[in-house]
């Protein structure tokens, strides 16, 4: 985009692109060293950057000029009673040999006849003058003044000329100096006005800045009025040069404010440009408008009907009261398309989660998506497969590590760019180990005694793994960790009775559980056994007692017990 006004170097040089028609630099005899645009709108900087050398010039704080509208872009306005001026430390394009070709060109503007001599732009030594260039206030007050020392050792030994034109009219000027020892020319406006010839050449040297608005360091000879593009060439430019570069800049200058959105589906869209000069406007390539008419500022026009396509090639120009054409202001590229956009986003569902866990470490997915499109992936899933189609999908992830994946998402994208929302894959378990698929081999090795008056009895069964013991029938105990081996377990308590349901199973760490061990049937009997005579005599058989009766025994051990069994054993 071109800015508001068109940099006058930039139109002289076509060095930098901002509009397709410029000119050629073969046109020129040689490029400036030195252009100060002096565009600078912030005073707090007081920097006014040289845009081609190295020369940025500096001014003093409470002396700087103050930013104004300039005949390119912006300009400074210098105040006399403000001692403004801009400094220039000392450059080789400003040290002057007895053979130099030199030329400085710049716009003016000043409606102040001075009382006395004021310089716009001059150099002093300690000695006094080398050269200015500046406004008479004496003898030819209102016109252009340009002193150059004859000899730098006696600077107060110099050759003064004054302008024919009156340039204090408060209307840009533009003034050309060029030096060709022995002789200055100068011209004003594009036209050679006079000439001064130095009686004796020496060279111009200096370690003193050069100063804009001023003579020396101590703002001598200041000047009230505006500067604008200060520019500086180590050759002598010839009178047609100087010509087209007033021309040049008096035409028309012109901007892109407002570009066309693009894509846009509106067929007679609107642009907004910018021009410091009213005229006519004229359209060129693809675009044309009924608006022909320019004012100074900004100007929106209207296109007439495009069909939808690529707009790459459109131009504005405006041509002035005085038939000057500003260069043609190219178009940013726009697209019509009045097709109606679309703003839906593909629906995404999971058709076929991956199987968890699984040992499969680049395992398939299947989901479906309700449009073609892009598929992007966020989380810990990766796949080469980047493009989806409507209907169901199936991609394979990338090479995954053993592992829980529960952030991997799938979001698809289509022409139009609209994105679907993230896609959740159902968490899912990588496992690459060998699974366990053997379950528990048991064996009984200790069954319970039958009958028992103990009821929590012990058991012992083997197992060929380790796992979680789990009880079924009418047992159960607090042991619920068997080991690879024999393991004995104590029954919680029993009621006396017949226990031929019991059994026992364990399960591994794999979850593969045994067949159930089937407990042998066992008797819990905890009552205590009674032989009487059945009176208060005889023989009465207690376990537990010490006494028993000998004869007792040997009838038993002859067996002549049993014709007595009613009458001693109830």
């Amino acid at each position: 985009m071109r800015s508001n006004k068109v940099n006058l170097l930039k139109k002289m040089l076509g060095m930098l692109l901002v509009a397709p028609v410029m000119l050629s630099l073969s046109l020129f005899a040689a490029d400036p060293v030195n252009h100060w645009k002096l565009d600078e709108n912030d005073t707090s900087s007081e920097i006014y950057v040289d845009s081609i050398g190295a020369a940025d010039g500096t001014c003093a704080t409470s002396h700087c000029p103050t930013p104004s509208v300039g005949q390119i872009n912006g300009a400074q306005y210098f105040d006399a009673a403000e001692l403004d001026r801009i400094d220039v430390n000392n450059t080789t394009s400003f040290e002057w040999d007895q053979d130099a070709n030199i030329t400085i060109e710049f716009w003016m503007k000043s409606q102040m006849v001075p009382m006395s001599n004021r310089v716009m732009i001059g150099r002093a030594n300690t000695l006094g003058i080398l050269w200015y260039i500046g406004i008479n206030g004496t003898d030819a007050p209102g016109h252009v003044r340009v002193a150059v020392a004859n000899d730098k050792s006696a600077p107060a030994d110099n050759v003064v000329g004054n302008s024919q034109t009156n340039v204090t009219d408060d209307v840009w000027h533009h003034i050309a100096f060029v030096l060709t020892e022995p002789e200055v020319k100068v011209y004003i406006d594009g036209q050679f006005d006079f000439n001064l010839t130095r009686s004796a050449v020496s060279d111009l040297h200096a370690s003193s800045d050069v100063h804009f608005g001023s003579l020396n360091d101590s703002a001598s000879l200041s000047y009230t009025g505006n500067l604008d593009e200060i520019t500086v060439y180590t050759a002598a430019i010839d009178a047609g040069l100087i010509q087209q570069h007033y021309e040049m800049g008096l035409q028309p200058n012109l901007a892109e404010v407002t570009p066309v959105p693009t894509p846009t589906d509106d067929n007679t869209p609107d642009y907004t440009f910018s021009s410091d000069e009213a005229g006519t406007i004229t359209y060129g390539g693809s675009c044309s408008s009924a608006a022909t008419e320019a004012t100074a500022g900004n100007n929106t026009i209207t296109f007439d009907t495009l069909a939808d396509g690529v707009y790459g090639d459109c131009t504005i120009t405006v041509t002035d009261e005085a038939n000057n054409s500003s260069a043609p202001l190219s178009v940013t590229e726009f697209v019509v398309d009045t097709t109606v956009p679309d703003v839906t986003a593909p629906t995404l569902a999971e058709v076929t989660a991956v199987t968890s866990p699984t040992d499969d470490n680049t395992p398939d997915y299947t989901f479906s998506s309700d449009e073609a499109g892009t598929i992007t992936y966020g989380g810990s899933c990766s796949s080469a497969a980047t493009e989806a189609t409507a209907g169901n999908n199936t991609i394979t992830f990338d090479t995954l590590a053993d592992g829980v994946y529960g952030d991997c998402t799938i979001t698809v994208t289509d022409e139009a760019n609209n994105s679907s929302a993230p896609l959740s894959v159902t968490e899912f378990v990588v496992d690459t180990t060998v699974p366990d698929v053997t379950a528990p081999t048991l064996a009984e090795v200790t069954a319970v005694t039958s009958p028992t008056d103990d009821n929590t009895p012990d058991y012992t069964f083997s197992s060929d793994e380790a796992g979680t013991i789990t009880y079924g029938g009418s047992c159960s105990s607090a042991a619920t960790e068997a080991t690879a081996g024999n393991n004995t377990i104590t029954f919680d308590t029993l009621a006396d009775g017949i226990y031929g349901d019991c059994t026992i199973t364990v399960t591994d760490e794999a979850n593969n559980s045994s067949a159930p061990l089937s407990v042998t049937e066992f008797v819990v009997d905890t009552t205590v056994p009674i032989i009487s005579d059945g009176g208060g005599g005889g023989c009465t058989y207690n376990p537990d007692s010490k006494h028993f009766d000998m004869v007792f025994l040997l009838m038993i051990a002859l067996g002549l017990f049993y014709p007595f069994r009613r009458r001693f054993i109830k």
